[in-house]
């Protein structure tokens, strides 16, 4: 029993993680459209972005389950990021 608790645990744990690369994101999107950076500049921050992206991901996961990467976990975290494009901000709440 403890080893599903654990398995819901890291799917909302990493949902939440979904939901906030979504919001990362979007406000990273508004922020190029809005300052115009140059070309080089957003592969630049594009590439930084990613990286922090994977490593924030990695010390979730790591500190949720001690790094076991399921396919259950890409599936949450793929879920939070859809659930924030199509849901949260649609609703209004980042508008």
């Amino acid at each position: 029993m403890d080893f599903l608790l654990t398995q819901i645990h890291t799917f909302l744990i990493m949902f939440g993680f979904g939901l906030l690369l979504g919001l990362v994101f979007d406000l990273y999107q508004r922020l190029i459209k809005r300052i115009k950076p140059a070309k080089m500049w957003v592969n630049f921050t594009d590439l930084f972005l990613s990286l922090s992206a994977g490593i924030g991901g990695f010390l979730v996961l790591f500190r949720t389950n001690r790094g076991e990467l399921r396919f259950y976990v890409l599936l949450s975290i793929l879920s939070g990021f859809i659930f924030y494009f199509y849901v949260v901000k649609q609703v209004g709440l980042m508008r």
